[in-house]
C-alpha cells in the first residue's frame, strides 16, 4: 500500500469556480479542481499553489484550508486530499495541454450539469448554492 498526498485549490472569482477537464485515460472528460500530487521536496503550500500554475497558468494566494480528506482508491492506496481556497493574484489563463483539455470558469449552478471527478466537488456546490460563495 502507498500513501499519496494531493493537494487541491479551489479558486474563485467573480462567484465562479475554476475547474479544469482532465485528459487521463481512467478519467478522461471530467472536471476537476486543478491538484496534484504534492513532491517530496515541497509543503503542502507551495504543492497546492504549484499545481494551479502548471495547470492552468493562473498564479493564486492561498487564503485558508477548506479541509483535509481521506480515501482509499480503487488500487487500495491511501489517498489524502488537502483542498485550500484560493484566488487569483496573476497569470494568464491556458491549460496545460498535455494534461488537461480545457479549463474554464463555472457557477455553482453550471457545475451541477457536469461530469465531476470527485464526490467532494458535490459537496462543495452545495456549500456554494447555501453561501452563496466559494467554500471556506
Amino acid at each position: 500500500m502507498e500513501v499519496k498526498v494531493i493537494c487541491w485549490a479551489v479558486v474563485e472569482k467573480d462567484g465562479k469556480i475554476l475547474l479544469v477537464q482532465e485528459k487521463k485515460e481512467h478519467c478522461k472528460g471530467k472536471w476537476n479542481y486543478p491538484a496534484g500530487r504534492l513532491d517530496l521536496d515541497e509543503d503542502i503550500f507551495s504543492a497546492a499553489v504549484r499545481e494551479v500554475k502548471e495547470e492552468t497558468g493562473l498564479d493564486v494566494e492561498l487564503e485558508g484550508l477548506i479541509g483535509i480528506y481521506q480515501h482509499k482508491s480503487i488500487r487500495g492506496n491511501c489517498i489524502v486530499m488537502i483542498h485550500f481556497k484560493a484566488s487569483v493574484i496573476g497569470g494568464e489563463m491556458k491549460h496545460n495541454e498535455d494534461e488537461l483539455l480545457d479549463v474554464r470558469w463555472f457557477t455553482p449552478e453550471e457545475m451541477r450539469k457536469l461530469d465531476l471527478r470527485s464526490g467532494d466537488i458535490t459537496q462543495d456546490i452545495r456549500g456554494l448554492e447555501e453561501e452563496g460563495t466559494a467554500p471556506a
